[in-house]
């Protein structure tokens, strides 16, 4: 039976994994578990209550994967911090989602490193679907911020890496702060789970017995919606001057022509991640959508169809079908063909 609930995939769990939350825990002996706010690779995000009210009363809570929580990989978020005091030097307060701070929290599968940011509003995927379309006075205002924010980093020196609509949220125009939570479920509704038994009889150990679906932000009542948007996961941020040669994060459709053909990353990567940004914004379809699956090869074949053939020669790298081969391998770009297009 395939796994089909809006959540994090069961065997995330166990030692190194997965921290094993539900619904009222503590989670490092101060944050109380409400809901959840998102999950991806290697973490899940919490709306929590902060005892302390260090923060105001409800903050949201990233949870790293044990085998990730160690001080050596995560150093590199140090990279955005010149970002906290910049981006108020510009006149942008707000467009990128800052830690207020970062706790430890230990349980069965190990010691997970936990970010504490502010609750935010809907991504600008969750808002924008093929049911449902922006209104273009808003894709120009958000357009222009995202711009700016582009613009803001790569002054500093600094790319995103990681910059489809799912990491560009909506700003509250007011704090998400209902003095009870039985009136924070009148307003998001109550949390669903799904019992793991049901899809999985055996599961990593330690993990929890159920998993709780993702909150539907859009339940949000439209005065708590602003027009400002904030830049999300700088997990794959990198300086300009130490660009890793890799595939970016970001789903293969907005990978751009560089980083499929040579592994390049940098500003320029990023700028066509926004210009695909905007046009999924504008247009309801995907650009380099494949019918038949999607993969490097395949938004290849959606490029040379919409914008024609690349030259050879700027192809240095060959790829198969999800993995890039590190070397030149001229025979292979030779030999592969989509139809009539030669790439």
């Amino acid at each position: 039976m395939g796994w089909e609930v809006d959540s994090e995939h069961p065997y995330k769990y166990g030692p190194g994994g997965f921290c094993p939350i539900e619904l009222g825990d503590r989670v490092a002996n101060r944050f109380i578990v409400l809901h959840k706010l998102g999950y991806g690779g290697i973490v899940t995000v919490w709306l929590v209550r902060d005892e302390e009210l260090r923060h105001g009363r409800y903050v949201a809570l990233k949870v790293v994967s044990a085998d990730w929580s160690n001080d050596a990989k995560f150093e590199k978020t140090r990279i955005v911090y010149p970002l906290r005091g910049n981006e108020r030097d510009n006149g942008s307060p707000g467009l990128f989602v800052l830690e207020l701070e970062r706790v430890f929290h230990t349980s069965k599968n190990g010691r997970y490193l936990c970010h504490v940011f502010p609750v935010l509003g809907p991504t600008l995927a969750s808002l924008n679907t093929s049911d449902f379309r922006l209104y273009p006075s808003f894709v120009r205002t958000f357009a222009q911020q995202l711009v700016r924010a582009l613009n803001i980093m790569h002054a500093l020196g600094l790319c995103h890496g990681d910059f489809p609509l799912n990491n560009i949220a909506i700003h509250l125009a007011h704090p998400l702060d209902p003095p009870t939570e039985e009136q924070l479920k009148q307003i998001l509704g109550p949390p669903q789970i799904q019992t793991l038994e049901y899809f999985f009889p055996e599961v990593p150990s330690p993990a929890s017995e159920y998993v709780v679906v993702l909150v539907d932000l859009e339940r949000l009542p439209a005065n708590y919606l602003s027009t400002r948007l904030c830049i999300l996961d700088f997990d794959h941020a990198f300086s300009v001057k130490n660009a890793p040669k890799q595939f970016s994060p970001i789903p293969y459709q907005s990978l751009a022509p560089e980083n499929i053909f040579t592994l390049t990353t940098g500003p320029p990567a990023d700028i066509w991640a926004l210009g695909y940004i905007l046009y999924e914004l504008r247009y309801p379809m995907t650009l380099f959508q494949d019918l038949m699956g999607s993969s490097p090869l395949a938004t290849v074949s959606r490029m040379c169809e919409i914008l024609g053939n690349p030259h050879q020669e700027r192809m240095e790298y060959s790829f198969d079908d999800y993995y890039p081969v590190h070397e030149p391998l001229q025979a292979d770009i030779e030999y592969m063909t989509l139809g009539s297009f030669t790439v």
